[in-house]
């Protein structure tokens, strides 16, 4: 009997209609999940190990979504970079119960890999990551110092939210020069100031809503210039506002 070769099972894979009998079909061989994973257009990666996604990143070509809660290794986020050229969301929002924090986390080289691999993002989280600073978060937005993205204009939504005291308002200025912006959560950055949330209240024109909420740095005439701004919608200052009104 003849093997069957890859357009049969291409042909075959294609008229499997339900998710699950598709998933376990492409346990069969490395070309039934090579097929399985260039359809694949969402991943959510809840739980380890990873050394199956070092098997299914490669081949996920088409990938536009990726949620991840767990801590991500340099490796795997320049992988991600390598393969998924077409990532549009990328959720990375740590999950609270990991108390590992930055260890064994991805960092400011893993964030350059995807600003220069990917740039058709249009949404970012990365709320929690402890390991990342103004450097990556200047490689996403910026075009000077590392190889950066020009093309990340589509971006309209980013959430720095508790990354920590090495984001500061060196990263927060070059979140500025995305005019396009509409959602930007910056709360509990404690390094952020006035410096740089003028030129987020006075250069991104789109911006429809902003979290600012902890952020000890902001003074009364930064809240008010957001507030007096007609575009923004919703204005987060929680742990801020009772200090100034």
């Amino acid at each position: 009997m003849e093997r069957i070769g890859y357009d049969e099972l291409t042909s075959i894979f294609s008229k499997v209609p339900d998710v699950r009998d598709r998933r376990s079909f492409s346990q069969v061989s490395k070309h039934i999940l090579s097929l399985a994973c260039i359809r694949l257009l969402k991943l959510k990666i809840s739980s380890f190990p990873w050394m199956p996604y070092m098997k299914i990143l490669p081949v996920s070509i088409n990938l536009v979504s990726l949620e991840c809660g767990k801590r991500i290794s340099n490796t795997y986020m320049e992988l991600l970079a390598q393969s998924c050229s077409k990532l549009k969301y990328l959720k990375l929002s740590l999950d609270s119960a990991d108390r590992f924090g930055k260890l064994y986390d991805f960092d400011d080289n893993g964030l350059c890999a995807i600003a220069n691999g990917c740039p058709h993002l249009c949404e970012v989280d990365l709320s929690g990551r402890l390991g990342v600073r103004d450097v990556g978060v200047v490689a996403i937005f910026s075009d000077t110092g590392v190889t950066c993205l020009r093309e990340l204009g589509c971006l309209t939504y980013l959430n720095l939210s508790k990354c920590g005291v090495d984001v500061t308002d060196n990263g927060v200025l070059a979140v500025s020069h995305i005019q396009d912006i509409e959602k930007l959560d910056l709360s509990w950055l404690r390094n952020v100031t006035r410096d740089s949330l003028f030129h987020i209240a006075n250069d991104c024109r789109e911006l429809k809503e902003i979290n600012l909420s902890g952020c000890n740095g902001v003074t009364r005439e930064v809240l008010h210039d957001f507030a007096n701004d007609s575009r923004v919608e919703k204005l987060g200052t929680v742990f801020v506002s009772r200090y100034f009104f």
